[in-house]
């Protein structure tokens, strides 16, 4: 387990490439899904798996995979010595591991968008829009 402790939740996966895409938590099936090209899945508050040590990965990451092959990404959170970080590769464990660009800072909700290019990028998630932040409602001035 990670030295810190930290929780880091990936809320929402989007798919912005060409293939639809297969997500696996290999910690917990319940959060697998497929996701269709230009789509976003809910994947229910996945934790990002911690692994430490090679011997480790094979039940501790995260994977996806787009359906065409072209496409393949591990995914955990390890601490190392440049700091706490949600990391990936394309070949499996490695240590320390590529942070994913944008924001792959640990103990918080995260949004993991595959860019239409193939790319990773993971954002800060503040849920979806509720209250004030949804768009007002058109009325009519004659009731």
């Amino acid at each position: 387990m990670n030295a810190t402790g930290t929780i880091t939740g990936l809320q929402v996966v989007t798919n912005l490439y060409r293939s639809t895409v297969n997500f696996t938590n290999t910690e917990y099936s319940g959060n697998d899904r497929t996701i269709p090209s230009q789509n976003s899945e809910a994947v229910g508050n996945a934790w990002i798996p911690w692994c430490d040590r090679a011997d480790d990965f094979a039940g501790h990451h995260m994977e996806i995979q787009s359906e065409d092959k072209s496409l393949t990404y591990y995914i955990w959170q390890h601490l190392d010595t440049d700091g706490d970080f949600v990391r990936y590769s394309t070949d499996g464990f490695e240590t320390p591991g590529k942070p994913i660009p944008g924001n792959a800072g640990t103990g918080q909700s995260v949004l993991l968008t595959i860019l239409a290019n193939g790319s990773l990028l993971m954002t800060h998630y503040d849920g979806p829009p509720t209250g004030a932040d949804r768009e007002p409602e058109l009325t009519s001035a004659a009731a």
